[in-house]
């Protein structure tokens, strides 16, 4: 993701692994940098929703969709996996159009479209 969105096509972005300073309030980085950001990208995978924090995270980006930002949360979802019924709340929050469902363990293979598709939805317009 890092090598074509930022390197490749410009764009800055945040990436947990890369820019969360290390020993930091987890929490509030994780809020400082959604309040910071113009759009939201969120890989929903098991490994993430198996994750203590993943229900923070999921309220924290809500809480970013407004009435003037309808379109600010972008989720990819591994179209083979079975989603869990307690997340409806949160699948339901976001614009279907902003939904993207990929072969995850295939994401980050060279596939323009996926690229383009992501990319596109990254720089549209928020409302």
């Amino acid at each position: 993701m890092y090598e074509e969105l930022e390197v490749r096509r410009g764009l800055k972005l945040y990436l947990r692994d890369k820019d969360e300073p290390l020993g930091g309030d987890k929490p509030q980085e994780l809020y400082n940098s959604l309040d910071s950001s113009w759009k939201v990208v969120l890989i929903l995978t098991p490994g993430f929703l198996a994750d203590v924090f993943s229900a923070y995270t999921m309220s924290v980006c809500l809480s970013f969709i407004t009435l003037t930002t309808p379109n600010r949360l972008m989720l990819i979802i591994d179209k083979d996996m079975n989603i869990p019924t307690n997340i409806d709340y949160f699948l339901e929050a976001v614009n279907e159009e902003n939904v993207y469902r990929y072969e995850i363990n295939h994401l980050f293979a060279d596939d323009p479209q996926l690229w383009n598709n992501i990319y596109n939805g990254i720089t549209a317009r928020n409302l």
